[in-house]
């Protein structure tokens, strides 16, 4: 989740009921919209599948850690690149366990990205630095998962000339939910969003919080620009009678997104919590 910082620095957390424990790692900051700095500046693509474990390499195992080159493939450049956003999902876990993503070469950290249980099949979007040899680990606590992982976009370093745009924090607003009059999303249906104002305010990339309700199958879906080629990734992957949510980095083109549900009739929730915009706005 990429949340704005309230009064005294803090940020606030609700549950709607019962009790459960929470835990928080921070990945990053966002700073001042800062037209003098080159550094930080997102770059958002469409989608790209970088590795699927069930066809390359296969699961990783109980303390196994993997090494993914991600700079120079899905659009990414091969230099200028400080980090990643990537969809990472694991499917078919052995064991109750985690997964961590960190920059290769670096100490492996003590939080998580993924925490599963066995035969769950879970996403989560992740922002994280690239490390030595333009590459990032994944590490796998107990049994064995496979992982898949799509490029949603990247980060300039202090040396790229390559220019992109700078995040802005809004209070979440609902922008969709289907439960409300519109109906489920079809099966093998494909829908079109289309953000007003986008094109003249110069939004190049949307964030907002997805939410599958009440799937009907087993299915995903897959959020890419909108008038351009389905990709091969996914956004989000359930199961029947699952309500599930993750974070999307949504690229813009002509100022919406694509939608594609694979099987099932389930309903979506879109809730926006920022943007991708031009730098020095």
């Amino acid at each position: 989740m990429t949340v704005p910082v309230g009064a005294g620095g803090a940020v606030s957390t609700y549950n709607g009921a019962g009790q459960v424990d929470v835990v928080f790692d921070v990945q990053g900051w966002y700073g001042p919209n800062d037209p003098a700095m080159h550094d930080g500046l997102f770059n958002a693509i469409a989608p790209a599948r970088l590795l699927d474990t069930r066809s390359n390499g296969g699961p990783l195992g109980p303390g196994q850690t993997r090494n993914l080159i991600v700079v120079g493939r899905g659009v990414v450049p091969t230099s200028g690149v400080a980090a990643v956003a990537l969809n990472v999902t694991v499917t078919n876990p052995t064991a109750s366990s985690y997964l961590s993503v960190f920059p290769a070469g670096a100490p492996r950290p003590s939080t998580s990205t993924l925490n599963f249980v066995a035969g769950q099949q879970l996403p989560n979007r992740v922002i994280v630095p690239v490390g030595a040899g333009g590459q990032v680990s994944f590490y796998n606590a107990l049994g064995q998962v496979q992982v898949v992982v799509d490029v949603s976009g990247w980060f300039t370093d202090s040396a790229s000339t390559a220019g992109g745009s700078r995040f802005t924090t809004i209070t979440p607003q609902r922008i969709l939910d289907t439960r409300a009059g519109f109906g489920t999303f079809e099966d093998s249906g494909i829908a079109t969003v289309q953000m007003a104002d986008t094109l003249s305010l110069g939004v190049t990339a949307v964030v907002a919080n997805f939410t599958i309700a009440n799937a009907t199958a087993p299915s995903y879906l897959t959020v890419w620009p909108g008038g351009t080629a389905q990709p091969t990734a996914s956004d989000l992957n359930y199961a029947g009678g699952q309500t599930v949510a993750n974070l999307v980095i949504a690229r813009l083109n002509g100022g919406g997104f694509n939608l594609y549900n694979a099987w099932g009739e389930p309903n979506l929730v879109i809730d926006l919590v920022g943007y991708y915009g031009p730098v020095g706005a």
